[in-house]
């Protein structure tokens, strides 16, 4: 059962108030709850299509002097897994969240998974513009931040300067159960691989990258 001082909270911060509260309900009871919850899945699939229209309209009409590499740039910066984590828990959303184990609620991939869920949602509650008006609030720091390559980009750049070629990202291991995965990625470049590790293949590969380019920067003083 939902506790009101705690979803008063996330409505406060998340700037809206569900109207059919078995929508919202979906959304926060985590697949890993069992198979009478699998709308969380449904709910996330699209809400991340949802987030990323969204976050596209608002770059394309922000950014009108950008090319569509910068753009990009942006984008994925503000759709990453990491980003849409770090929204969650600064709105309540992990307090209000029901996993299979409290662990879960901690997760950054479980905490990115549900706030997509919960903008799908909010799509299905109302429509694209609250969504909208939810993505150019939450997301403003980071949509304002301007142009961060992450470590990937800036990595195949290097990578393709010197050798006409791209790194290799390899998963020589997952670790854990189902629902709560630790990624191990192997990435090689210029002679010299690097592995890390993550809660999710994309995080681990970014760490891999940062590893790698630390050791190609010292290298060639780049």
């Amino acid at each position: 059962m939902l506790e009101q001082s705690k979803l008063d909270i996330f409505y406060s911060k998340l700037g809206y108030t569900f109207k059919d509260i078995e929508l919202l309900k979906s959304a926060i009871y985590h697949s890993s709850m069992g198979k009478k919850y699998t709308e969380f899945d449904r709910l996330e699939f699209l809400g991340d299509r949802v987030l990323g229209l969204a976050l596209a309209d608002i770059i394309f009409k922000n950014r009108k002097y950008e090319d569509e590499g910068k753009m990009m740039q942006i984008f994925a910066n503000c759709a990453c897994c990491d980003t849409c984590a770090k929204i969650a828990k600064s709105i309540g959303l992990h307090q209000i969240l029901y996993t299979a184990r409290s662990t879960l609620r901690d997760n950054k991939s479980v905490l990115g998974d549900a706030m997509e869920a919960v903008l799908g949602a909010v799509f299905l509650d109302s429509d694209f513009c609250y969504v909208k008006d939810i993505v150019m609030r939450l997301w403003s720091k980071k949509l304002e931040s301007g142009i961060k390559q992450d470590s990937k980009s800036v990595l195949n750049e290097l990578v393709q300067k010197m050798s006409m070629t791209t790194p290799i990202y390899e998963v020589t291991d997952i670790l854990g159960d189902a629902h709560q995965q630790t990624f191990v990625v192997k990435v090689s470049g210029l002679g010299h691989s690097t592995v890390a590790k993550g809660a999710n293949k994309k995080d681990a590969q970014m760490k891999a990258a940062s590893k790698l380019l630390n050791i190609l920067k010292n290298k060639y003083n780049s």
